[in-house]
């Protein structure tokens, strides 16, 4: 997408779409695979747009892939502790684990 192209957008539209666009591409490629260049064709935005709001690729990551996952862990943590107690608590633990992962 050329800057003659771009989608006018509003400030928290664009930190979406960076978002949205982030954890496919960082998906895909990996982080090192994954250049900020990349990230902003993804997003349909330039580059200084993604720096604008998360200060680095390394910024963009952690919002994009471990704020989610984090929040999960945590969320996990709150819900499996009311398993900890009953019979099978294991078993219930992973499927819990894997079906909110998921």
């Amino acid at each position: 997408m050329t800057d003659a192209t771009r989608i006018r957008r509003s400030s928290l539209q664009a930190r979406e779409a960076i978002l949205v666009a982030a954890e496919e591409v960082f998906a895909v490629h990996g982080y090192a695979g994954s250049t900020s260049r990349d990230l902003a064709r993804a997003a349909g935005v330039s580059e200084s747009v993604i720096y604008r709001h998360f200060g680095s690729k390394s910024g963009l990551f952690a919002a994009s892939v471990l704020a989610p996952f984090l929040r999960f862990l945590e969320t996990f943590s709150d819900t499996s502790s009311r398993y900890l107690a009953q019979p099978l608590a294991v078993e219930v633990m992973l499927r819990l684990f894997v079906s909110e992962l998921f």
